[in-house]
């Protein structure tokens, strides 16, 4: 539930600002791409915006996982110096900051498992934007107090700014 709200405010946020750029005479929203280091970045009036792709999540035999971003390429929303970060994917927003060119993003979830525990996920994307090299990290683990619960996972995969 938390996930729509934190998407929808970012799609309000994105509207608004377009909004805003048309009527007031300012710029418009999408400008030129330009390269920042060996990424290309397209500056928009709200600060910059870059694709992310992410390969294929692997985790070990036996794991069933809740990740959100396997295989998909999403629009990274970020501040062409340090500031605020989000990116969208289908069913996941990630939140978090740039800070001297590195992105650390994140999203969590919340799910009841067939061993009738609930668990929690954290979801994070990280790594230098100047490179384009990031990390996708998924880890898992039973809400406190719960007996019973299977063992946790972990998985990773390759992230690229494109």
């Amino acid at each position: 539930m938390s996930d729509r709200r934190s998407h929808a405010a970012l799609v309000l946020r994105l509207a608004a600002i377009a909004i805003c750029a048309n009527a007031c005479g300012g710029p418009s929203p999408a400008g030129p791409a330009t390269s920042r280091g060996s990424v290309a970045v397209t500056e928009v009036s709200s600060g910059c915006q870059s694709a992310l792709s992410v390969g294929v999540v692997q985790v070990r035999a036996g794991c069933q996982i809740d990740e959100r971003v396997s295989g998909q390429t999403a629009m990274l929303q970020h501040a062409c110096g340090d500031g605020l970060a989000s990116v969208a994917f289908a069913d996941a927003v990630f939140e978090g900051t740039v800070r001297a060119r590195e992105l650390d993003v994140a999203t969590e979830t919340v799910f009841e498992f067939s061993d009738g525990c609930t668990w929690r996920t954290k979801q994070r994307i990280h790594g230098s934007l100047a490179t384009g090299a990031l990390a996708y990290r998924y880890e898992e683990q039973p809400d406190p107090g719960q007996r019973g619960c299977a063992v946790g996972c972990v998985a990773d995969a390759q992230v690229t700014v494109r």
